[in-house]
């Protein structure tokens, strides 16, 4: 049994950890959204946070709201990258992504989640209602000087409309939605001759309940590939596969994109749940990640039962392929 004493000393232990990164490599700005993740994770009476190696903790804390300010962008001016981070703590990158996923799914944390993020790129992610029903982001509101006429509109994922046991949400029980089966494969990115000769197929097998939303398979495929930093994404449903025109788009801050050659403007992954989608097997549709290095992928629906059965939803059933590093040493690949 953990003792409140034996917790007290782990929390105290870890804070020292991070505050002596946050002095060395981020703003007081971030500084202060490192510590208030750590106390929120702390509060949680349901998740141990006394097993591991503090070191690992530390890491994917940073790793987090590295993530949700975008510090991993190399155009961000507070950049700071996924090697930063490990090396300073002495943590493997697969290893502190995928402690920093079960933090963010413990605490239901979302992307421009308020007081772990700028309000800049919190207003972003936040949406509002106008009298004659249009949403709008809240950034855009504030532009515009109209933040306080609107009503707030009901946004984000599932993991933010209170879905916890007993509280009404109007979304399926779990054990009465669907389940997908997705395969999700590589078809184009910046790969060398040699990964790819010596992997002629690189995909994986995903399973996500159709009350879960396009943010959640992203951030699953986002794992699944042993990726490291955050870029922009894009989903295109209803058409015959990847890069299709005639598609649906889907995006986070669908706001920013403008119409292009006559298409319709993008909509929101955060409130797109699989089941709105109107999926069927042998449907195909394309996933694209990060609009520099164009990563292509195409998604097949395998399977759909009528019923999700108990379990961690979304998750990876099968892999296919070793995953490609994000980014590629050329100079090395010459040699």
């Amino acid at each position: 049994m953990v003792t409140e004493t034996k917790k007290a000393t782990r929390v105290e232990e870890i804070q020292e950890l991070l505050d002596d990164f946050s002095q060395r490599h981020l703003t007081p700005e971030l500084a202060r959204y490192v510590r208030r993740l750590w106390q929120r994770l702390a509060r949680q009476h349901t998740y141990p946070i006394t097993g591991g190696k503090p070191e690992i903790w530390a890491s994917a804390v940073v790793y987090v709201i590295a993530r949700l300010n975008f510090l991993f962008d190399r155009s961000s001016p507070q950049h700071l990258s996924a090697d930063t981070i490990c090396d300073f703590f002495g943590t493997k990158k697969s290893t502190v992504s995928a402690k920093a996923a079960q933090i963010e799914a413990i605490c239901r944390i979302r992307m421009g989640e308020e007081g772990l993020c700028s309000r800049e790129i919190s207003d972003s992610f936040s949406f509002v209602k106008l009298p004659n029903g249009m949403i709008i982001s809240k950034k855009m509101a504030r532009e515009t000087g109209i933040l306080g006429r609107p009503q707030p509109a009901v946004t984000g994922s599932r993991r933010t409309r209170g879905w916890r046991k007993g509280k009404a949400t109007g979304l399926p029980r779990i054990g009465d939605v669907r389940l997908y089966t997705l395969g999700v494969y590589i078809i184009s990115g910046p790969v060398t001759k040699r990964f790819a000769k010596e992997n002629r197929v690189v995909g994986r097998t995903i399973q996500i309940r159709g009350d879960q939303t396009l943010e959640d398979l992203h951030y699953t495929i986002f794992d699944a590939f042993d990726r490291e930093e955050q870029h922009a994404f894009e989903f295109q449903i209803g058409g015959k596969g990847p890069m299709d025109p005639k598609a649906r788009r889907y995006t986070l801050n669908p706001n920013q994109y403008d119409l292009v050659e006559g298409r319709e403007p993008a909509r929101d992954v955060q409130t797109a749940t699989i089941d709105s989608l109107g999926l069927k097997v042998n449907d195909r549709s394309g996933y694209w990640f990060d609009f520099g290095d164009d990563w292509w992928h195409q998604i097949n629906v395998v399977r759909i039962d009528k019923k999700a059965g108990r379990g961690r939803f979304p998750r990876v059933t099968k892999r296919t392929g070793k995953s490609p590093p994000q980014y590629v040493d050329w100079d090395e690949e010459e040699q």
